[in-house]
């Protein structure tokens, strides 16, 4: 018997049972039976909803790979925006142009307050990652997924560092979901 079949024959045997109950508690059965189908059905639509945040990410994630690859050891230079060097605020600036057809702004200040912040347990990726660094200073990459995250670092230019332990965990800020740049 087919999945639907059987809907409707539950659905004729408790039309059959409430039929013959009190009207008090034909409605309370009618409430509980709407309450669970109204969760069935946001609960598919959440489930479509991941499904589809899982295929954009997997369309993302090569193309961030690719770009990565064109990038990488690039030295950091403080206002830099080409291959001779690039800051952390530059490279995601760079990213969101090229992989992600957004427009952002240049600087890290300018950068933080871009989007809706978003909790660290549910970074999408393409979020941008932000750090504080020290008094005063801050850094940004973009989330790769798997706890990683591409930016360019003072020290060893542009890499993938994982933000999920030791000194980027240590330093985490926030992050922020960009959409159409707003």
């Amino acid at each position: 018997m087919q999945v639907s079949q059987r809907v409707v024959n539950l659905w004729g045997i408790i039309i059959g049972l409430v039929t013959n109950m009190s009207h008090r508690f034909k409605t309370i059965i009618i409430s509980g039976l709407i309450f669970v189908i109204s969760g069935c059905a946001s609960q598919l639509s959440e489930q479509q909803y991941h499904t589809e945040a899982q295929l954009i990410e997997q369309q993302l994630q090569p193309k961030l790979q690719g770009f990565y690859q064109q990038w990488h050891g690039v030295p950091y230079r403080f206002g830099g925006q080409s291959k001779a060097g690039i800051d952390c605020s530059g490279l995601t600036q760079l990213i969101y142009q090229q992989v992600l057809q957004q427009s952002l702004p240049r600087t890290t200040a300018q950068q933080q307050d871009v989007g809706d912040e978003v909790d660290i347990d549910e970074l999408f990726v393409g979020d941008l990652i932000f750090f504080k660094t020290g008094w005063g200073k801050r850094h940004v990459g973009v989330y790769m997924g798997d706890g990683r995250f591409l930016h360019a670092s003072t020290s060893k230019g542009v890499i993938i560092s994982q933000f999920n332990q030791g000194y980027w965990r240590d330093h985490f800020w926030q992050a922020r979901r960009v959409v159409n740049g707003e």
